[in-house]
This record gives structure tokens, C-alpha cells and sequence, in this order.
């Protein structure tokens, strides 16, 4: 029930965002169309929300029909900040970046607009020279400006259960390929979405990227949305976004500048992490899929060795024989020196 409550909210926000929009007022037929709900669902949202204190007033106009509207600035009360809290979330918008081509983007932009008006000029030049100081780092982060109303598709079918056709190319695909889903929700992973849903055609649990989803084409087919489905017990096993079938325990003994990289931070599915008199690291990690697991750990280098088990520890190893194969017999077409390092050549020397 939990997740279903989740659902909710987003239907909910789309609604407060109409009623906001719509000066004139909305009636409830025209937002159950644009919702592309029933009317008692509006009805419902409606009385959840006034329930919770939203400025939400009622007009009854020609032939008697109710409109409903969000009331102006002028008809409640102002939100009142503090300076610092005004300066903090101010600062702090760059961090939201990420919910770019989703609903809540330009109404992030809009509260941001207004909070910069209400600052002087002087505080905001002061604000504007102090904002790099505190960048956000986020390596690869994928862009969703143009893919807005694909994922509103998708944030509506989560929340009203009902299945989708998806045209989705793998990573490994040459062509995309379209599979009928039912959508249980959206996770935010290293600056990219991903969408979590029941294959139909695959007959289990998947994950997306949303990246890679071309289209989207809602249907009216409804799905039972399982009650004990939770996304953060989804994860409670993973290293990253991806599942797998089998539980593995994975230990790693990290080395140099790894281990106190490794000690500084709290990670994924890690249960336990040990110091050893060496100043070497010991973690154990607890997964039901490796292949991220195995990802991070190489990049550590020469900085990090698999315990165990057996074979995720040859698998690893395999991996970094195949980096130093690849470089070992590196040849680029565009340059005329080659590496002949197999047979005793330094890198850049002639043959």
C-alpha cells in the first residue's frame, strides 16, 4: 500500500500544477480527461488535497458547473524565508538539474526566478560569484530536455497501474524492439533514469534505462500492482541499479589510497568493512548481481584484489588480462607509430 500512496503523489502534483495554470479554473471533467483518470478520482485528489491545507478554492459559473483554481498570490499568504534559508535554497539549485524534462522541472525554475527576484541585486551578484564554489559534480549525467512528455507517459502509467508499449534498444541491440511492460516506478542512478517494470514478454522484473526508451504508447489495459512491491526493498542487494537471481558474497581486500577511499564513504549492499594492522581494507559485500560490483572494483587497479569467491575473483581477473591484452597489442590507424611493446619496443618507437 505503500508504494500505491506513492503513486498517488504524482497524479496529485500534476493536478495542483493545472489548477495553478488555469486562472479560469478547471472543472473536474477537464481534469480527469487531462489526467486521463475518472472523475471520482479527481474528486478524491481534490478533497486530499484541501484536507491538507492547499489553496484550492471553488467558483460555481454558467449552469451551475464548479471550477476549481489554485488561489493568487494576493488571496494567501506569502512563504516567508529567512536570509540565509533564501540564500541556501538559491545555492542549492544547481543540484536539481537532474529533474530536467520532467513535470517538476519548470516549476523548480519558476520558484527559482521569483526567490532571485526577491534578493537584491548586490546579494545576487555576491551569490553569483560564490555559486562555482560549490559545484556539483555529476560525471555523464544523461540529458532528458527533449523527452519530457515520454516521461510524464511513463510517471502516469506508474501511478495509474496500467501497461505501456515501450520501443527499447539495449546496449547490445542494433535495432530497438518493442515490449509490452507494466510500470511499477522510476529510480534516479548516477545522473540517468531508469524505469522498473514487469516484462510481459520476458515474464519478470526489468530494468530500463530510459535513455534508451524511443517511444512510449500508453494503454487502457490495467495491471494488479503488487502490494509488497517496494523500490528501496527492490535495491535492499544491489550495487547499483541492476538484479540478478542468486545471492552472492563478495570479499575485496583494498590497498594505498583505495582503502582510505573506501573507508571515507558508505557503500551499497557493503555489510561489513575491516581495517587490517597492514592499513589495508577488507569489505564484504552482500549481491544478487555482480557485473556493476565488478565495474567499480576495477577501477581501482592494481588497488584492489577479490577474495572471494573463486570465480567472480577469475572473473575479474580475466577482465584486467583482457585491458592489458588490448593494450599490449594497441595499433591506432590514425597514428604512424604503433605500439610493438610484445616484442621488447617501447611505446613510440619505430620498428
Amino acid at each position: 500500500m505503500e508504494s500505491v500512496r506513492h503513486a498517488k503523489v504524482v497524479r496529485q502534483w500534476t493536478l495542483l500544477t493545472l489548477l495553478s495554470r488555469r486562472r479560469v479554473g478547471v472543472s473536474v471533467r477537464e481534469a480527469a480527461t487531462e489526467l486521463a483518470v475518472g472523475d471520482k478520482t479527481i474528486r478524491r485528489d481534490l478533497a486530499v488535497l484541501l484536507k491538507a491545507g492547499f489553496p484550492i478554492t471553488e467558483s460555481t459559473g454558467k449552469f451551475n458547473r464548479k471550477r476549481w483554481r489554485i488561489s493568487t498570490s494576493e488571496e494567501y499568504p506569502a512563504i516567508s524565508l529567512q536570509f540565509d534559508e533564501a540564500l541556501a535554497l538559491y545555492l542549492g539549485r544547481h543540484s536539481l538539474q537532474p529533474l530536467a524534462g520532467t513535470y517538476f522541472w519548470d516549476a523548480t525554475q519558476r520558484a527559482f526566478r521569483k526567490l532571485r527576484a526577491s534578493l537584491t541585486d548586490d546579494v545576487v551578484e555576491h551569490l553569483d560569484r560564490l555559486a562555482p564554489r560549490l559545484h556539483h559534480v555529476l560525471p555523464g549525467a544523461s540529458d532528458y530536455s527533449d523527452k519530457a512528455n515520454l516521461i510524464d507517459d511513463l510517471l502516469v502509467a506508474v501511478e495509474d497501474c496500467r501497461q505501456v508499449l515501450i520501443d527499447y534498444q539495449s546496449l547490445r541491440a542494433t535495432e530497438p524492439v518493442t515490449y509490452a511492460v507494466n510500470p511499477l516506478g522510476i529510480t534516479f542512478h548516477q545522473g540517468s533514469l531508469y524505469l522498473i517494470a514487469h516484462s510481459l514478454d520476458h515474464k519478470e522484473i526489468r530494468t530500463f534505462k530510459v535513455d534508451r526508451v524511443g517511444s512510449v504508447e500508453r494503454t487502457d489495459l490495467p495491471f494488479p500492482r503488487p502490494d509488497d512491491f517496494n523500490l528501496e526493498r527492490f535495491y535492499e542487494k544491489t550495487f547499483g541499479v541492476f538484479r540478478g537471481k542468486s545471492e552472492v558474497t563478495v570479499v575485496v581486500r583494498f590497498t594505498g589510497w583505495a582503502a582510505r577511499h573506501v573507508i571515507e564513504r558508505t557503500w551499497p549492499s557493503c555489510r561489513d568493512i575491516g581495517r587490517r594492522a597492514d592499513g589495508s581494507v577488507v569489505a564484504t559485500f552482500v549481491v544478487n548481481a555482480t557485473e556493476e560490483l565488478k565495474t567499480w572494483i576495477l577501477g581501482f587497479g592494481a588497488n584492489a584484489r577479490v577474495s572471494s569467491p573463486a570465480n567472480f575473483r577469475e572473473d575479474v581477473s580475466n577482465e584486467l588480462a583482457a585491458a592489458l591484452n588490448g593494450y599490449q597489442t594497441f595499433d591506432d590507424p590514425g597514428d604512424s607509430r604503433t605500439a610493438r611493446h610484445r616484442s621488447g619496443k617501447t611505446f613510440g618507437q619505430e620498428p
